[in-house]
């Protein structure tokens, strides 16, 4: 090592040494503002939850209007692109209901708008909905599946009868989804 590095060195050292002399009487007040800062955040967040998640009869018009155009726009986004092979269907389809877990909810949308109209002041409209939107569109694959069920009862005789019926199943063999992927 040379003796500029080690000069280096041991200025880093004396300059870290320092800055912990004159911030270790403020870390208590740090911690303090930081644990404050958690909390507030914490409480906003449960208040915006509660408010998001309320019976529309008690908002005002123009809220519940949002609210209702939300739940619309929802829908659409978790059907417009789904599939049986190659065929365009609007339902969700799976046996297991496996896409409920990454559909696309009306308040995910509104927290959204929401968290736009703070930091960028655009108003909670149609348009800021639209734009919102077109970024959460899904995508559901399914195959369809025909199962043979067969049914054995018996009469009072002893005799057992057979019967066999077909039902049609889907499941779902791919998604994409802003929630996650299959």
């Amino acid at each position: 090592m040379s003796i500029k590095n080690k000069v280096k060195n041991k200025a880093k050292n004396k300059i870290k040494k320092v800055a912990f002399k004159v911030i270790k009487p403020f870390l208590p007040f740090i911690l303090i503002i930081g644990l404050l800062f958690f909390a507030i955040c914490t409480i906003i967040d449960a208040i915006f939850v509660q408010e998001v998640q309320t019976d529309s009869s008690d908002l005002p018009p123009e809220q519940a209007e949002i609210r209702n155009l939300c739940i619309e726009k929802s829908e659409y986004l978790n059907t417009c692109h789904n599939y049986i092979g190659t065929e365009s269907t609007n339902n969700l389809l799976d046996v297991d209901n496996r896409e409920n877990d990454k559909l696309i909810e009306w308040s995910h949308l509104y927290a959204i708008m929401a968290f736009h109209n703070m930091t960028d002041n655009k108003d909670i409209n149609k348009d800021l909905l639209t734009q919102v939107a077109s970024n959460f569109e899904s995508t559901f694959k399914y195959e369809k599946d025909t199962v043979i069920i067969e049914t054995t009862t018996k009469d009072k005789d002893g005799k057992e009868t057979t019967t066999k019926r077909e039902e049609t199943h889907y499941i779902l063999v791919e998604s994409d989804s802003i929630l996650r992927t299959l």
